[in-house]
């Protein structure tokens, strides 16, 4: 039987390790940058929109007064 695919047998390539040196992207991290800043912008207006209704009894009604449940 081939030892290789038993338990606790197999042991990592020294060469195969991670490195400790990363490369970024410039133009993609500000990219990703610019669009969790968006997504946070829209959660901000979002969370706004939701607290003025929620406020005030003239736009909450009509929405959770609606027959639809």
């Amino acid at each position: 039987m081939n030892r290789m695919f038993e338990p606790n047998t197999y042991r990592p390539i020294p060469s195969a390790r991670a490195t400790s040196t990363a490369v970024y992207d410039e133009g993609l991290r500000r990219h990703m940058l610019g669009v969790y800043r968006n997504m946070a912008l829209g959660l901000g207006i979002t969370a706004l929109v939701a607290s003025l209704v929620a406020s005030v009894p003239a736009l909450y009604q009509p929405i959770f007064g609606t027959p639809l449940k």
